[in-house]
């Protein structure tokens, strides 16, 4: 199945600053159109059989040859989250431009989560 391509995968890091970066991903569907094409580039890949077609469900994708369900985040450290995908790209991206560390406190106030989640 191809999907689209919006925005520039190489463009997550060429924001001068938050704001810039909050615009592009203003909404929930644009950063995961986003990470799919980061992790798909132009075809979703069932994580459960490689070979096998894939049906595009709502906000999810299905596995013709296993029928189960799965997203973007399948796999990934974001998979079970309830963090919302603008508020992980956002953590990303204060983590890659931090150069000097970023605390979790810091990560905390920046993106109004608890802590313990960041």
């Amino acid at each position: 199945m191809k999907i689209s391509t919006r925005l520039n995968p190489e463009k997550l890091f060429k924001f001068r600053s938050i704001t810039e970066l909050i615009l592009a991903f203003n909404t929930e569907e644009k950063c995961i159109d986003f990470l799919e094409q980061i992790i798909w580039k132009d075809t979703v890949v069932s994580p459960f059989d490689k070979d096998s077609k894939v049906y595009k469900c709502g906000n999810r994708y299905k596995c013709n040859k296993t029928g189960k369900y799965f997203n973007v985040k399948h796999g990934t450290f974001m998979h079970g989250s309830k963090v919302s995908m603008q508020k992980w790209i956002a953590a990303i991206w204060f983590f890659v431009t931090h150069k000097g560390g970023l605390s979790s406190m810091q990560l905390h106030r920046e993106l109004g989560l608890t802590q313990k989640t960041t």
